[in-house]
């Protein structure tokens, strides 16, 4: 195996050549690492700034709250930027992946990899069960954005990745908002949640698995963003699995009401003739004309005659 020295801390330290599973660097820069980290550390100040701004301006609501906001914002700022850098100035990931990294791919991947390092604290500050999956998934996303950073390269396809995983990101906070705050039986609700399946699909499980087939079978890309690439799916695919589930019962729940319905009050036209119906047999009972009175009370012949009876002051047996 061909491999390259590096001194770390006074030791040499081994490094696989490219396109085997390590990745190396293709020129050693001190002064660039340096700015790299200094990068990546004002961007968790940054994120984390952001946060207790938002938990200062909100004292009222909970720690979660105003991390989704932090989520939420972050969501939009890193699709536009992703989305606008990868149509305007960066190769297409499909066809031009593993090539150099450019000043646009780092700013995003800068901004990234901050928010996932605060977060990632976050997760494991309020640690529940239910966080255990989203800590893994931000180490793997940390972990391939760091190696893009360190070695310049696949820039393209890392930021492609980020804006595919990010797409769903701003329904899904609006999801929770609106579950929270009570509004999840309206009709907004239901669209966004509609929106949110449908994009986070779309994006991590369609258009997500041919950007990774063609990943994997591009020579350009090191053998370390394949295997990226690869655990990202599959995080993806346990999230799909879950979305698609609730997605079924969801819908299976709201067909069956819909049945339901149907099957108590019938469709709108069968109502129509329903409705006609009982007007018609309102009027006519046996053939002789009834008037409703008091709210819906039948006063026909034979009450007619009871009612001389009585004012006569004679009983009518029937």
């Amino acid at each position: 195996m061909c491999v390259a020295t590096w001194t770390v801390c006074g030791r040499p330290f081994l490094v696989a050549r490219r396109n085997l599973l390590i990745f190396d660097r293709p020129e050693y820069n001190k002064a660039m690492d340096e700015s790299l980290y200094w990068a990546v550390l004002s961007s968790v100040f940054m994120w984390t700034t952001l946060y207790n701004i938002v938990c200062l301006l909100n004292p009222q609501q909970s720690y979660e709250w105003n991390s989704r906001i932090v989520t939420f914002i972050h969501g939009v700022v890193l699709v536009t930027l992703s989305g606008f850098f990868g149509f305007l100035y960066n190769p297409w990931p499909f066809t031009h992946p593993g090539g150099k990294t450019t000043v646009y791919e780092t700013l995003t991947m800068i901004l990234c990899i901050g928010y996932f390092i605060f977060d990632i604290f976050w997760c494991i500050y309020f640690f529940e069960n239910e966080n255990l999956f989203m800590i893994f998934h931000h180490a793997v996303t940390i972990l391939g954005i760091f190696g893009s950073l360190y070695t310049e390269r696949s820039g393209t396809e890392v930021n492609a990745s980020i804006f595919g995983s990010e797409m769903s990101n701003p329904m899904l906070q609006i999801r929770w908002f609106m579950r929270e705050t009570g509004k999840k039986y309206s009709a907004v609700y239901e669209l966004n949640d509609f929106i949110f399946m449908f994009t986070f699909l779309m994006c991590r499980m369609v258009f997500g698995s041919y950007f990774m087939y063609c990943e994997l079978v591009h020579p350009e890309p090191m053998n370390f963003f394949k295997v990226g690439s690869v655990c990202l799916w599959l995080v993806s695919f346990v999230f799909a699995v879950q979305i698609v589930n609730f997605a079924i019962f969801k819908y299976t729940k709201m067909y069956r009401r819909w049945r339901s319905k149907q099957s108590i009050f019938g469709s709108p036209e069968r109502q129509v003739a329903g409705e006609q119906k009982d007007a018609d047999r309102v009027k006519s009972v046996n053939g002789l004309h009834t008037d409703i009175l008091n709210g819906g009370n039948i006063i026909g012949p034979q009450h007619d005659v009871r009612k001389r009876f009585m004012q006569n002051g004679v009983e009518h047996n029937s």
